[in-house]
């Protein structure tokens, strides 16, 4: 077979399409990686290839085994400041945060949230029944065809977030792909008491 080279140009377009349609991570380790890894929701620099490749990434991995990307995503999870609460990690990596729990019995109280599922209504009575509360605290979900963009998905996590903060009187944290980072959310006077 075959392997096929894509000019930098071909990577850019594709990963614009792809983010035009859902948060995407681009993995790069060159410097025609650089244009997709800028325009990806998190680019992901392997290796010290290029200050150019390292500049454009969210984050760079100095090894080049996909076995460091997991070592950076178990490295996000340890980092969650909490033990008991909501974690609302909208990315494809948030089933890998319930194997840390499951598999490794890392922070086993805490609640890993995919907000994009909770768009629909089932997934929200499933988590009313389990929580006691609607997570949207009665507002609407983004229509069908706000659904797939990525600054309608990631408004709609935020307004889960304030949902679940509003209504449990647990600590709740969001990570939002775009801005690789966890984000402890303040909790107001009243639903502190």
């Amino acid at each position: 077979m075959e392997k096929r080279k894509w000019t930098s140009q071909q990577k850019l377009q594709i990963v614009r399409e792809e983010t035009a349609k859902a948060n995407t991570v681009f993995l790069g380790d060159g410097i025609n990686d650089a244009p997709a890894l800028t325009a990806a929701t998190v680019g992901i620099a392997f290796g010290q290839n290029s200050d150019i490749t390292s500049e454009a990434a969210g984050a760079v991995i100095l090894d080049t085994s996909l076995e460091k990307v997991d070592e950076f995503l178990h490295t996000m999870w340890r980092a969650v400041p909490i033990q008991r609460g909501f974690v609302l990690w909208d990315d494809d990596q948030s089933y890998r945060l319930v194997q840390y729990q499951c598999l490794e019995h890392e922070k086993p109280a805490l609640v890993v949230v995919r907000p994009r599922l909770l768009m629909d209504a089932g997934a929200r009575q499933v988590f009313a029944r389990r929580h006691g509360f609607d997570p949207l605290g009665g507002a609407s979900p983004p229509s069908d065809g706000e659904a797939d963009s990525p600054g309608r998905i990631e408004g709609f996590a935020r307004q889960i977030a304030d949902g679940i903060n509003r209504s449990s009187p647990d600590s709740v944290i969001l990570f939002l792909p775009r801005e690789p980072s966890l984000r402890l959310l303040t909790k107001s006077a009243a639903a502190s008491n």
